[in-house]
């Protein structure tokens, strides 16, 4: 462990840390359940800087109590704190989220309760690659948000009333107001319990877009372009 400091007025401004720890025990905000890690490794920094606080990682890694190891990443976030909730601002990037270790402690980390809760519902595994999430307001109640990202191999279980997805790939954008987008590149996938159905449906591959929105009136609409399928018992476009 080796650690870094810059002082402004007396205070500390930043501080930066070179970390290689094994059983890691720590408190990351009162009231969570103690962080426990077998293994952490990377570069942590937090700043404060005029109003805006960011925290970055560099080459950071870790692996869970139960053996389940996040590859190493990038990441930085950041938040600017306004006159009012509504007022507030900030923004994640990442290079990979491995998605199957981050469930695994997202109960011990500061997330949004409703994160929380959603990792544990949908148990979801594959990777999010070159990712952003911003937004506008608390960040447990956002009033404006969206995210961008890159799709790989992502899993999730299935959950009322959405189906459980198994090797789903694709590019993603997705804004609250404006709706999303989705351009597929599913390989070796499946798709189970439908509603219609409770037969798994395996694909050997799905490509095409998927794009939603809201209308006018608040229904949903969703509108698909170019959409092929194909797997042992069919072939078939949309």
């Amino acid at each position: 462990l080796r650690l870094w400091f810059r002082f402004a007025g007396g205070v500390a401004t930043r501080v930066t840390a070179d970390v290689e720890l094994a059983d890691v025990q720590a408190e990351v905000r009162p009231g969570l359940p103690q962080l426990t890690l077998r293994h952490l490794m990377g570069r942590l920094q937090w700043q404060n800087d005029a109003g805006k606080r960011t925290v970055t990682g560099h080459d950071v890694s870790f692996t869970t109590q139960a053996g389940s190891v996040h590859a190493p990443t990038d990441f930085a976030v950041s938040v600017t704190t306004g006159a009012t909730d509504a007022d507030t601002r900030g923004e994640a990037t990442f290079t990979r989220v491995d998605l199957a270790p981050l469930a695994a402690v997202a109960s011990q980390l500061p997330f949004p309760a409703a994160w929380r809760e959603q990792l544990a519902a949908y148990a979801p595994y594959g990777a999010v690659n070159d990712g952003s999430y911003a937004w506008q307001g608390a960040t447990d109640a956002p009033t404006h948000w969206n995210a961008r990202g890159t799709l790989a191999d992502v899993g999730v279980a299935q959950h009322d009333p959405w189906p459980g997805i198994d090797r789903l790939s694709g590019v993603f954008d997705v804004d609250d107001q404006k709706g999303g987008l989705v351009n597929l590149a599913m390989r070796n996938g499946s798709i189970d319990d439908l509603g219609v159905m409770s037969a798994v449906i395996r694909f050997e591959r799905v490509d095409g877009q998927v794009r939603w929105r809201r209308d006018g009136e608040g229904a949903l609409r969703i509108d698909l372009k170019d959409v092929a399928f194909a797997n042992a018992d069919a072939a078939g476009a949309i």
